[in-house]
C-alpha cells in the first residue's frame, strides 16, 4: 500500500513487505517455492544454463533440470557417492564436490569420481576465473588454492589460515575470496594480490552464524544464517570491503519452513536465489523479484 513506511535497515519486515534500497519505496516478495526435496541436501550450485546441483548429505549429487519459464523440473542422480558436502562444475562440465571422508573429487562425464586430495574436513568450494579450485577446511581453520590439472594429493598451497570455522566460499568480481566463517560468526574477504584477511561484516554488525555465501556479479554478498535468515550485504563500492547495507532479505519461518537452518545459498543466471534448508530437506528458489533492486547496480552511502 501506497501509505505503508518502513525504515531501509528493517529491510524485510517479516510480513511480505521489503523497502527499496534507493527509494525507501515499499515493495511486496514473493514466496519462496519448493523445487525439489531431497533426504539430506547439503551444498548447492548452479550452472550457466540454470540447472541445480544439490550435494545430498545421506548419500550422492542430485541435478535438478529446470525446462524453461513454466516450472517444469526433471530430477536425477549425478552420483551416489557417500555424505557428498558441497559441490561445483568447472568450465568444462567436470562436477567437483567434497565429501564426508575428507576428500576433494571430480566427476568427468561418465566416469567415476577421482579422488583429487584429502584434508581434514573440507566444506565450501569454488572455481576461480583462472580455473583453480578454492577450498575451505573447517577443521583446520584454512583456504586452500589447487590449480586445475592437481594431481591426486598434490600442489595445493594454503591461502589464509587462523580462520574459526570456514564453510562458505565464493568469489568476488575482482578474484577476492569471501568466506563465511561459521564459529567466528564472521564474513571475511581474503586478498587476491596479497592474501590480507580482512573482516566484511560480524556479530558487531549484526551477523549471526553464517553457514553459506553467495557473491552476486556486482560484488554483493547473500549470506545463508544457521539460525534460518538470508542476510544481504550490499557492497558500497566507494569503500571497498565495506557494507552500504546490511539486512534480512527473509527467515526461513517466514516463508513457512519453521525454524530451519539454511545450508547453502546460490545463484542462478536470472538472478534467483537457491538455497537448502537442512532441517526441512527442501531445495528452494527464492525469486529475483523480491530483492532485484539490489541486484541491479551498486549501492552507496
Amino acid at each position: 500500500p501506497g501509505s505503508f513506511k518502513c525504515a531501509c535497515n528493517t529491510w524485510y519486515n517479516g510480513n511480505g513487505v521489503h523497502c527499496n534500497l534507493s527509494t525507501g519505496a515499499p515493495r511486496w516478495i514473493s514466496t519462496p517455492s519448493t523445487l525439489t526435496i531431497t533426504y539430506s541436501p547439503a551444498g548447492v550450485h548452479v550452472t550457466p544454463n540454470g540447472h541445480i546441483l544439490v550435494a545430498d548429505f545421506s548419500g550422492g549429487i542430485k541435478q535438478i533440470l529446470r525446462s524453461g519459464g513454466d516450472g517444469s523440473k526433471t530430477v536425477k542422480s549425478v552420483t551416489n557417492h557417500s555424505c557428498v558436502v558441497d559441490v561445483a562444475m568447472e568450465e568444462n562440465g567436470n562436477i567437483l564436490f567434497t565429501s564426508c571422508d575428507n576428500s576433494l573429487w571430480r566427476l568427468e562425464s561418465s566416469s567415476q569420481p577421482i579422488k583429487l586430495h584429502t584434508f581434514l574436513a573440507p566444506r565450501g568450494i569454488a572455481v576461480s576465473p583462472t580455473r583453480d579450485i578454492i577450498v575451505v577446511d573447517d577443521l583446520a581453520g584454512k583456504v586452500f588454492r589447487c590449480p586445475s590439472n592437481i594431481s591426486i594429493d598434490g600442489n595445493c598451497s594454503i591461502v589464509a589460515s587462523g580462520l574459526e570455522g570456514p564453510n562458505g566460499v565464493d568469489l568476488a568480481p575482482n578474484g577476492d575470496i569471501i568466506v563465511a566463517e561459521t564459529n567466528k560468526g564472521r564474513i571475511s574477504r581474503i586478498s587476491a594480490s596479497d592474501h590480507n584477511v580482512s573482516t566484511v561484516i560480524s556479530g558487531a554488525d549484526g551477523l549471526g552464524f553464517p553457514r553459506d555465501i553467495a557473491v552476486t556479479p556486482n560484488g554483493h554478498i547473500v549470506i545463508g544464517q544457521t539460525s534460518g535468515s538470508i542476510k544481504l550485504c550490499a557492497m558500497d563500492h566507494s569503500r571497498p570491503g565495506t557494507c552500504a547495507r546490511f539486512a534480512t532479505i527473509a527467515d526461513s519461518a517466514s516463508f513457512g519452513i519453521g525454524n530451519s537452518s539454511i545450508s547453502s545459498v546460490a545463484l542462478a543466471p536470472n538472478g534467483d536465489i537457491i538455497m537448502t534448508g537442512g532441517i526441512a530437506n527442501t531445495v528452494y528458489t527464492f525469486p529475483l523479484a523480491s530483492w532485484d533492486d539490489v541486484l541491479q547496480g551498486p549501492v552507496s552511502t
